[in-house]
Formats: structure tokens, C-alpha cells, sequence
């Protein structure tokens, strides 16, 4: 049986941006604490030694009490089988959230759209910006620019 080394959930379709050129289907499905321990214990009997656990959206931000209540669960019931990341427009990502993720060891994914940024809601620019400077000050190993 071929082990399962790295998932990425969706945590939700809703985001704080209206990106006109986003692919992403907007909409009002979100999971739950039960759905992602439900499909966690699933897949338990696969999971390779290590597993790289990826939460997305929409914006993944929007739901972190839904982050937060995942890397309990799976951090109680599965010890250090998990590495966590997360991918987010950096528009919301505050000082605790930083924090948090430091002391969680989480892999940090920022996206920019390029030339396509100024094409974002008004201020996401300087909200990026801002993030960005904040990573760099407070967790300088939790990401990397390339």
C-alpha cells in the first residue's frame, strides 16, 4: 500500500478579495473540525512516518480557528507525524498569527500575483507588504522568497 505524504485541505471557498482574474470558485461551502478528523483518521492506516498537512481556501485566515483546532487534533492524536503549511493572499497576517505559526513550525506560502497585484482590492499592497515585513522580523525561517 503506497503511503500518503502530503495533503492540502481546503478549508473553505470564501476569501477577502475579489480578484477578477482568481479561478477560484467563490461560495459558502466550509469544512469542519469533524469533517478533517473524520478524513484524518480515513486516511490514518496510509499516512507516511512524516506528512506534510497544507491548509488553503479561499483564505485560509478567514478559518484559522479551524487551522488552530486542526493542529491541536492532529497534534493529540498523531504527535509529530504532521508538518504543517499554510498558503494566504498575507492580506490578514497578524503578529499572533506569525506567532502562532513560529511555535507551530509551519512553511509559509504568501501569494503575490505579479503585475496582477495592483488588480487586487484596494490596500492589499501595502497589506502584503506589511506581512512581508512582519515575517521577516518575526519568523525569518518560516518562509522563503523565490
Amino acid at each position: 500500500m503506497r503511503e500518503i505524504s502530503s495533503l492540502t485541505l481546503v478549508l473553505s471557498e470564501k476569501c477577502n478579495f475579489s480578484c477578477p482574474y482568481c479561478p477560484q470558485r467563490k461560495g459558502k461551502n466550509t469544512l469542519t473540525i469533524e469533517d478533517i478528523a473524520a478524513f484524518l483518521d480515513f486516511l490514518q492506516p496510509r499516512l507516511a512516518r512524516t506528512v506534510r498537512l497544507g491548509f488553503y481556501g479561499g483564505e485560509p485566515l478567514l478559518s484559522l480557528p479551524l487551522v488552530e483546532k486542526t493542529v491541536a487534533y492532529a497534534e493529540k492524536k498523531y504527535k509529530s507525524t504532521f508538518r504543517f503549511a499554510l498558503t494566504t493572499n498575507g492580506s490578514l497576517l497578524q503578529k499572533e498569527h506569525i506567532l502562532f505559526f513560529r511555535e507551530q513550525r509551519f512553511t509559509l506560502g504568501l501569494s503575490y500575483d505579479g503585475m496582477a497585484q495592483k488588480d487586487r482590492d484596494a490596500g492589499s499592497v501595502g497589506a502584503v507588504e506589511s506581512a512581508l515585513e512582519n515575517l521577516l522580523r518575526l519568523y525569518p525561517a518560516g518562509y522563503m522568497v523565490n
